[in-house]
């Protein structure tokens, strides 16, 4: 459940996940979307997250997400591969980005 005074912008984001569950409880690193994906004609905001090196199964945890900055602004695209080829370009940006790196 996102919080109800979550003002984010829709788009791509670095964030730092910590799952709250005492079996669980180091910090990841990740990319997320916000919004109401486009390019599918959803027009409910969802959030999703792709943790990087992360290999468990976590349906039904509490998260902690931490938006560590804005990669892109939401948009629509006019096909899926073109998307695809843009998730990839999104995931290097944040992975070479030097608050990854630091972080």
């Amino acid at each position: 459940k996102i919080n109800d005074y979550c003002n984010l912008l829709y788009g791509v984001y670095f964030v730092n996940v910590t799952i709250l569950d005492s079996r669980i409880d180091n910090k990841f690193k990740g990319i997320a979307n916000y919004g109401v994906k486009p390019t599918f004609t959803n027009n409910k905001p969802l959030l999703e997250v792709h943790l990087f090196n992360f290999d468990e199964e976590i349906y039904g945890k509490k998260l902690k997400i931490e938006f560590v900055k804005l990669v892109r602004e939401e948009k629509k695209f006019e096909s899926i591969e073109k998307l695809k080829d843009q998730i990839i370009k999104d995931i290097n940006t944040v992975k070479n980005d030097k608050l990854f790196q630091n972080n």
